[in-house]
């Protein structure tokens, strides 16, 4: 349900428009949704903490106590202007 939502209101944007500061329709659209949607993954490691379970998937999820160490601020900030960018 939610593929064919989101397929027809992109469809709903029109035919694809690329011009230099003045883009418009469905193309666009999703070129800049997932930019941003990508910026948000940086952004929760640096700023909130991962609650370390154990269960049958441990050892992937712990990965996410140590990305936090991973992801710099210059790296937020990269991946803001690069999304921002776009």
């Amino acid at each position: 349900l939610y593929v064919i939502v989101k397929l027809e209101l992109v469809a709903s944007l029109g035919k694809s428009v690329w011009v230099r500061g003045a883009c418009e329709g469905g193309g666009p659209a999703i070129v800049v949704t997932h930019t941003l949607a990508r910026l948000t993954a940086p952004l929760l490691i640096k700023t909130n903490d991962y609650v370390d379970e154990q269960g049958p998937k441990y050892k992937f999820y712990s990965f996410f106590v140590e990305a936090k160490h991973l992801v710099t601020w210059s790296r937020v900030i990269f991946a803001t202007v690069s999304s921002f960018a776009v």
